[in-house]
């Protein structure tokens, strides 16, 4: 269990630092808006939404009342054994001896429970669960995130999650360390850009829902706003776009803090543009926001066409890289962008933790992809196989020291079972 903590930590330090130091290297030619930014006459739907407001200043935005539902492949139900992955489940209900839970660790149980879990209804109380612990039902997480009165009784001490700026509301996000020059992993702040406003849009929260800020309402919609003027191609962007493909209406078009003028488009031709390797978690989050591009595209057109063509290249590739790099086991490791499978199993075995991740991250957006651009039928339920399998052995301490990255895992296999993680996991104990 040391080993595998140690290996983790290793993992993801080495994760922060090389994203990081994609996004210095690339900065000179970042800081130029004209290098990456594209012109409406490759995005008609774009180019007449642009007109119909050429009066404005700033190209109109529309923020969805709602955000936007994805769906899910069921290609995969029959692959998931319920009651398997229900034991799974339990073992990552949001918990702590202490009276706090991290920024980080709420956000992740918030994609993994939704909106409306509440532990305490069904009796939590297990091996996994004692007691002795707390369970945060997801009424209070979303407090914790989105209400600086709450979030000063789980962190008096700390500077305010939520501030009020010109264009919005901010959500603090972690430091970067002056020795490292890389994000600290603070718990009382987001640990990405736009982290929690994604959260919040995969999980369903309307626009008009009340965020306390400075001790004034506010609404999702002033997160919205902030984060569009904020925007910089520089940045980590994969959390910001996937926030805005949720809650806008699609094409869109924006004036940011430096003057230049963005688009959804732009957003995603750099997504495809970066270095896979280079991106956070093994450069899976990049293949989920591209995926669910394609999948809102297909339903309604949005997109350039040379954009629509670039995505669906960078998605199919990335499919072709799984299905060559796949392990005996099943399972993709670190190395998938290889394209080719390194053959040490016996080395991969002691690479659990990390392939349990690599693989869950890759279960996500392969149940959002369009069925035509994602790996082949067997190649994804060999790793559905190999992770219930690994993950159903494991103690309650490895959720519990790597719970974030381990709801991935596990929300991989809830949505490709086409079911609810309560559900799934508390059915028989429902009242």
């Amino acid at each position: 269990m040391r080993r595998s903590r140690r290996l983790f930590a290793v993992i993801e330090s080495w994760l922060i630092a090389v994203g990081v130091l994609a996004m210095v290297v690339s900065a000179g030619a970042l800081i130029r808006p004209e290098v990456c930014v594209l012109s409406n006459e490759s995005n008609p739907a774009l180019a007449a939404r642009t007109e119909d407001s050429q009066h404005s200043r700033h190209p109109s935005v529309q923020i969805r009342s709602v955000p936007r539902a994805l769906t899910f492949s069921p290609a995969f139900k029959h692959v998931i054994e319920p009651a398997r992955l229900g034991a799974i489940l339990r073992n990552l209900v949001p918990r702590s001896q202490k009276q706090t839970i991290g920024i980080g660790t709420a956000s992740h149980a918030l994609r993994l429970w939704g909106r409306h879990a509440d532990f305490d209804r069904v009796g939590v109380n297990s091996s996994a669960n004692p007691s002795s612990e707390r369970q945060f039902p997801s009424s209070e997480l979303i407090g914790l995130l989105l209400n600086n009165n709450q979030f000063r009784l789980m962190y008096p001490e700390s500077a305010p999650l939520l501030s009020r700026t010109e264009h919005g509301i901010a959500i603090r996000v972690a430091a970067f360390s002056a020795a490292s020059g890389v994000p600290e992993l603070e718990v009382d702040a987001q640990p990405h850009i736009d982290k929690v406003l994604s959260v919040a849009g995969e999980i369903g929260i309307p626009a008009a829902y009340e965020v306390l800020a400075d001790d004034r309402s506010g609404a999702i919609s002033d997160v919205v706003s902030d984060a569009l003027h904020l925007v910089y191609l520089a940045q980590e962007i994969e959390f910001t776009t996937k926030a805005l493909l949720l809650y806008l209406e699609l094409p869109a078009q924006w004036t940011v803090r430096d003057g230049s003028v963005i688009s959804t488009d732009d957003l995603l031709m750099r997504l495809v543009k970066h270095r896979i390797d280079a991106r956070p978690c093994f450069g899976t989050h990049r293949c989920l926001v591209l995926a669910m591009a394609a999948q809102i595209d297909r339903g309604v057109p949005f997109l350039g066409e040379s954009v629509r063509k670039a995505v669906a290249v960078a998605i199919r590739d990335a499919s072709l890289m799984l299905e060559g790099s796949q392990h005996f086991d099943g399972s993709w490791g670190t190395d998938w962008t290889a394209g080719t499978a390194t053959g040490d199993d016996e080395g991969h075995a002691t690479e659990l933790l990390a392939s349990a991740v690599v693989t869950g991250h890759h279960l996500e957006w392969i149940a959002v992809a369009p069925d035509d651009l994602r790996p082949s039928a067997l190649s994804v339920e060999r790793a559905i196989v190999w992770l219930q399998s690994a993950l159903s052995v494991q103690p309650p301490q490895f959720y519990l020291e790597h719970y974030g990255p381990l709801t991935h895992a596990a929300r991989a296999l809830v949505i490709l079972s086409g079911s609810d993680a309560f559900d799934l996991a508390f059915q028989k104990s429902r009242k």
